[in-house]
C-alpha cells in the first residue's frame, strides 16, 4: 500500500500571526522536521499546500524532494482547503494518506508505523486518552473529504458519512503537542532533545555513464512531468526554473544514452509534455532497481547498526 502525506502549510496562523514554519527547532527547522519524520516511516510522496510566506518555504525545502501545490485563496479559505488540493493531488497515487497541520511538528516515526496498521478509514493516535496528530485517511474517505461542503473542517468531513474513527494508542506525547502561544514555540525549542528520531540511512541509487546523473531528483521530476503533461508544471511544484528542468533532462539523455520525454510545443503551460515508452522502462527498472536494493540494505542495516539510537 502506498502512503502519502499532506502537510497543509499555507494559511496565516491565528495566535501567531507572524508563525513561520522555517523557524528552527535544535538542528533542523519545525517544517523539516515534519517531513525527515514522515520519510522515517516511509511516507512518499510529501506533498506541501503553500499561500503566505510560499516562495520562502519551498526555497526551504527546495532540496527535501517533496511537492509543492500553491495555495491561491489562502487569505478566504480555511486549512480544510488546503487538505482538499493535497487529497485532489494524492487521490489516484495513494492508499493512505496523513494529513497535518504546520504547527504540530513533533510526532514521532515510531507513532506513524503504528498508525499504518490500522484497518479503519480513519485513523488517530491517542496518548494518555486524548486524540492527536497526524490523522491517517483510507482512500475510502478521499471522496468524503473532496466533496464535504460543511463547516466542520476534516473532522466533519470524516464524520459527516458516520464512519468510524480507530483510535490507537501510541507512547509519544509529541501528538498532542500544538504550536498555539508563542510561548509553545519556547517549549518546542526544550522538547526537541527529548523526540530524537531513530538512526536512519539514506540510500540513492545514480546512473549514467560518464556522470551519475540519473538518481532520485530527476525521477521526481519525470514522474512529475508525466503526471501532470507539462515541464514548468512540474518545475514550479519542485521549487525550479524551467531551464534548470531542461538542463536535467538534456543530461539525464544524454547520459542514459536514450530519449525520455517527449515534448509537443504549444499550450498556455507551454505544450504537452510525458516519458517515451523508453523513458517509462528506464523509469521502472530504475525503480524496481532501487526498492530491491532498499531490501537488501534494510537487513544490513539492521546487521551493522540495529537498536542504534
Amino acid at each position: 500500500m502506498k502512503t502519502g502525506a499532506v502537510i497543509a502549510a499555507s494559511g496565516i496562523h491565528l495566535n501567531i500571526p507572524d508563525f513561520d514554519p522555517t523557524l528552527r527547532m535544535g538542528d533542523t527547522s519545525i517544517i523539516k522536521k515534519m517531513i525527515i519524520t514522515l520519510q522515517h516511516a516511509g511516507v512518499d510522496p510529501i506533498v506541501v499546500i503553500t499561500g503566505h510566506n510560499a516562495q520562502n518555504i519551498e526555497k526551504h525545502l527546495a532540496k527535501m524532494s517533496v511537492v509543492f501545490l500553491r495555495n491561491g485563496d489562502y487569505r478566504d479559505r480555511d486549512m480544510f482547503h488546503a487538505v482538499q488540493m493535497g487529497v485532489q493531488y494524492l487521490n489516484q497515487e495513494c492508499d493512505r494518506i496523513f494529513v497535518m497541520p504546520v504547527d504540530v511538528p513533533l510526532f514521532n516515526s515510531a507513532s506513524l508505523r503504528l498508525l499504518l496498521n490500522g484497518k479503519k478509514d480513519a485513523v488517530c493516535p491517542v496518548f494518555n486518552g486524548k486524540p492527536g496528530h497526524p490523522i491517517l485517511l483510507g482512500n475510502g474517505l478521499f471522496g468524503d473529504v473532496l466533496n464535504y461542503r460543511g463547516n466542520n473542517g476534516l473532522w466533519g468531513a470524516v464524520t459527516a458519512g458516520g464512519r468510524e474513527i480507530e483510535y490507537i494508542d501510541v507512547n509519544d506525547e509529541g501528538v498532542l503537542f500544538e504550536l498555539e502561544t508563542e510561548e509553545d514555540i519556547e517549549r518546542l525549542r526544550h522538547s526537541v532533545s527529548r523526540n530524537r528520531e531513530p538512526l536512519r540511512y539514506n540510500l540513492q541509487l545514480k546512473l549514467g555513464r560518464n556522470e551519475l546523473v540519473f538518481g532520485p531528483g530527476i525521477l521526481q521530476f519525470l514522474e512529475l512531468v508525466d503526471r501532470t503533461g507539462s515541464m514548468q508544471t512540474a518545475c514550479r511544484q519542485m521549487n525550479i526554473s524551467y531551464s534548470k528542468g531542461l538542463k536535467m533532462i538534456s543530461l539525464a539523455e544524454k547520459e542514459t544514452g536514450r530519449p525520455l520525454l517527449e515534448r509537443r510545443a504549444g499550450g498556455s503551460e507551454g505544450g504537452i509534455s510525458f516519458l517515451t515508452e523508453e523513458g517509462r522502462v528506464f523509469v521502472r527498472n530504475y525503480i524496481e532497481m532501487r526498492e530491491d536494493l532498499e531490501r537488501c540494505a534494510e537487513g544490513l542495516f539492521v546487521k551493522y547498526f540495529g537498536g542504534a539510537k
